[in-house]
Formats: structure tokens, sequence, C-alpha cells
């Protein structure tokens, strides 16, 4: 798993791209974990279109639809978030 070499190997980037699609619940609880440790130590520039993973990764969103950037913000910010919208 790449989430795992990055942290072994102090990598200044990470790229994920949808890296919790067609995981069960168990195993993206551990993928977010992983995440948020990462996080800490690197820059994260990620695909996601599960917005609960979102939430607990990320400090900026950018929404594209269409080709189209439609909203920036934090996480709580973009409406249809599912955070409190």
């Amino acid at each position: 798993m790449n989430i795992e070499r990055t942290l072994i190997a102090s990598a200044n980037l990470l790229l994920p791209d949808e890296p919790t699609s067609a995981l069960n619940s168990e195993s993206t609880a551990v993928v977010v974990k992983m995440l948020r440790e990462v996080k800490r130590k690197t820059t994260m520039i990620g695909i996601f279109h599960d917005w609960s993973v979102v939430r607990k990764v990320a400090y900026r969103v950018i929404v594209v639809k269409n080709n189209q950037m439609v909203g920036t913000g934090t996480p709580g910010d973009i409406p249809g978030s599912g955070t409190g919208d």
C-alpha cells in the first residue's frame, strides 16, 4: 500500500486517488487513520468522493463538477458536503 510506504519513506507529497473506494467500513477506518497520520507529516492532495472521509482527513477542499471548480473552503464550508448545510 502506498500510504504505508509514504509513512516509512517520509515522502514530501502524497496523491491518493479514491484510497477508500470498494473498501468495507473496517478497512476504510484503517485507511482513514493512516491518512490522518500522513497529513501531519506531508502534503496530501487527494481525490475523494466520500464526504465522511473528506471530513476526517481534509483541511481544505476544492469541489470540481463537470471539469469546473464550483467551490472551495473547509469541508464544513462546502454546500452538499453533509456537514450541516
